[in-house]
């Protein structure tokens, strides 16, 4: 069983038995009766030698179709951590104006922590939470006026800070960073 596999591998993966172009193809259905000694339950891998396959310079290429399918996928996977790392850098920004902007109680604790959370969990450099640290403090110092004029309107200033162009400019900064 195991010579079997082996040499359906061979097949498989050498490029002088691979279908790349007219020729090879008729030198594939001299070999088929080779193919044809396997045991059914591995007839799905015959399928895998009648496919047409990738071929680079002339040479069988399933490794190439093998690594670019990896690359692609990892490729994304990078992307999407940039994403996610984007994302968290937001958040610690909504937190540490929440934490500031609320010095006493039950939101600054929370805000506390989710600040050491996000810090946990992100990959920029720390010059990135300093400069959304100074940057959130400035936003807290912005004048909103409530209409009933007696709220200081602290939450609002904190989206407002998470949604902001300055916020994105640092975030595009320090990407290259992650």
């Amino acid at each position: 069983m195991a010579a079997k596999i082996i040499s359906l591998i061979r097949l498989l993966t050498n490029p002088d038995d691979a279908i790349l172009n007219g020729e090879d193809r008729q030198r594939s259905k001299a070999s088929a009766p080779r193919m044809a000694r396997l045991e059914p339950t591995w007839m799905y891998l015959r399928r895998l030698y009648d496919l047409p396959v990738l071929s680079v310079a002339g040479t069988l290429s399933i490794t190439s179709l093998i690594f670019l399918i990896s690359f692609s996928t990892l490729a994304a996977e990078v992307n999407q951590n940039k994403v996610q790392q984007k994302n968290n850098l937001e958040n610690f920004a909504l937190s540490i104006c929440l934490e500031e902007g609320f010095p006493d109680g039950e939101i600054n604790s929370e805000a506390f922590s989710a600040v050491g959370a996000y810090v946990e969990l992100g990959a920029y450099p720390v010059e990135a939470y300093e400069e959304v640290s100074e940057l959130a403090k400035k936003f807290l110092e912005k004048k909103y006026i409530s209409k009933n004029g007696e709220s200081k309107l602290t939450v609002m200033k904190c989206i407002d800070l998470s949604q902001s162009s300055e916020l994105s400019a640092i975030k595009d900064k320090y990407t290259r960073h992650i």
